[in-house]
């Protein structure tokens, strides 16, 4: 087994310990690197190979992003200070993909580094030897993929027996399993929250408007915080509320590279299954279809003989009861005015429509003045965004690193399919709160304050632009007001304004 070794070079030592070899530890059968250092020390006595440095790393081997002592030798092999590692096996060095696997392999080619194992010293360089590096990381990549091919396929049965395996139940419902051991969902004490989201959606109520109510009720959302438009919209077309599972529904994929590493994102599924669930409905099919009719909101209602004439439609909201505003027209010379309709039940007062709209140019061009107030001072929460999405992005990169060293212990044997599934357990629940936390991010797209200040300026000017078209002012209003609420001051209107 001894090789022509250059005496000018140095040698090393890579020990790697997987999560399968701490369950072994934890089992009592002994020390893993320790172990592995004793058995290569013998080695290289026997071999007169001596070691110089020795890495010793504790990291999933199908991750090179987050392996810096493995990258740190690597490094240092492509400089040539090493004529050799040794590693206990083969699959020490890597799990990942083929292109990992080809920069490895190359790095000790064209470096001259030999890599020494107990059964066999590997000289890259040499034609045969390299054919069977490449087939025992090949073969070490393809082992982990079908172990995770397998484990995809326990839960899609699963689903199609009608169990809810998402790690964390929707809102409204809590996680429940059978006496036969079948994982569903139970309704808890906020499934009337979720029926009153539905029922608001299906009566035509903006999400804005919906957020805003839940909040001022000090209702707070799934993740503990305030209602926003992007959580109610994902509640309402979520499937599950009218009895439904669903597998596939995302999928991960690969984006791009960082250098050698992989850089992947969550996107729709391409072939979504939904089966009736084993799990109660809280909103039945009905009302589900209603209320995703009108997750867009589709802008005002106009009779089809004639254009719009309410500039305000569909914006103009009482605050007391939340019924729309109406424009009315009096034939008797008198000035239109905004109303309720006739026998609502509420008594909020009407107010001419020129002061209505006086009021609301005032308002905008008020929260214009503040937000460039706000562009002096800072970014109106650009960078905040940017944090939170590099941080949730980040946090989701790591849950899914420890599922995938998961995986790898029930490759390895350390781990017992129920174990298995106990541990992966509270992953997933993280992976599932991350994800809709990220969605919700993602969802929401800050605009800097100059910017929206100079919107509302424009606004404001075609507010009091009487020559365009109502058709034509509704539309700027509603791409930049998510509504307005009216109260009647003394004499004069009250308006809270709610930008989108």
């Amino acid at each position: 087994m001894q090789a022509n070794i250059s005496t000018s070079r140095k040698g090393a030592m890579f020990l790697r310990k997987s999560r399968a070899d701490e369950e072994k530890e934890r089992l009592g059968q002994y020390e893993t690197l320790a172990k592995h250092e004793r058995d290569l020390r013998e080695l290289s006595e026997r071999l007169k190979m001596p070691v110089d440095d020795v890495y010793r790393e504790l990291e999933s081997g199908n991750d090179l992003a987050h392996r810096d002592d493995f990258k740190l030798l690597m490094e240092r092999v492509e400089r040539r200070e090493y004529a050799y590692v040794m590693v206990h096996a083969i699959d020490r060095l890597s799990r990942g993909d083929l292109m990992e696997n080809g920069w490895i392999l190359s790095t000790f080619q064209y470096s001259g580094t030999l890599i020494v194992t107990p059964s066999k010293v590997f000289d890259p360089a040499n034609q045969m030897d390299l054919q069977q590096l490449q087939f025992m990381l090949l073969y070490s990549n393809v082992e982990y993929f079908i172990i995770k091919e397998r484990l995809a396929a326990g839960k899609l049965a699963s689903v199609r027996d009608g169990q809810y395996i998402a790690a964390v139940a929707p809102y409204g419902y809590d996680k429940h399993v059978t006496p036969d051991g079948k994982r569903t969902l139970v309704p808890n004490m906020h499934a009337p929250i979720v029926v009153e989201v539905f029922e608001a959606f299906a009566a035509g109520r903006s999400k804005g408007s919906i957020a805003a109510s839940l909040n001022a009720r000090g209702i707070k959302s799934p993740s503990g915080g305030m209602w926003r438009p992007p959580t109610l919209c994902n509640m309402v077309s979520n499937r599950t509320y009218m009895g439904m599972v669903t597998w596939g529904a995302t999928k991960m994929v690969v984006d791009g590279r960082d250098g050698i590493a992989l850089r992947k994102r969550r996107i729709a599924g391409d072939d979504p299954v939904y089966v009736r669930g084993l799990h109660d409905e809280i909103v039945g099919e009905e009302l589900w279809e209603a209320a995703n009719a009108n997750i867009v909101h589709a802008g005002p209602r106009n009779r089809a003989d004639r254009g719009l004439v309410n500039p305000l439609a569909g914006i103009l909201r009482c605050a007391k009861c939340g019924r729309v505003m109406q424009l009315c027209r009096y034939g008797d010379g008198r000035h239109p005015s905004y109303r309720h309709q006739s026998g609502c039940g509420c008594n909020t007062r009407g107010c001419r429509a020129d002061d209505v709209t006086e009021a609301l140019a005032d308002a905008l061009s008020g929260m214009a003045g503040d937000l460039m107030v706000e562009a002096e001072i800072g970014d109106g929460g650009v960078a905040e965004h940017e944090r939170r999405l590099v941080s949730l992005r980040g946090e989701m990169e790591a849950a899914e690193r420890r599922r995938d060293k998961l995986v790898e212990l029930y490759t390895e044997g350390a781990l017992s399919l129920q174990d298995f599934r106990r541990r992966d357990a509270p992953i997933g629940e993280q992976l599932e709160r991350l994800g809709a936390a990220l969605a919700e991010e993602e969802a929401f797209q800050p605009v800097r304050p100059e910017q929206r200040a100079a919107r509302l300026s424009e606004l404001v000017a075609k507010i009091a632009d009487d020559g365009l078209p109502p058709r034509e002012r509704n539309d700027a209003l509603r791409a930049v007001v998510e509504r307005v609420d009216y109260e009647r001051g003394e004499g004069k209107p009250k308006l809270t304004v709610y930008l989108r």
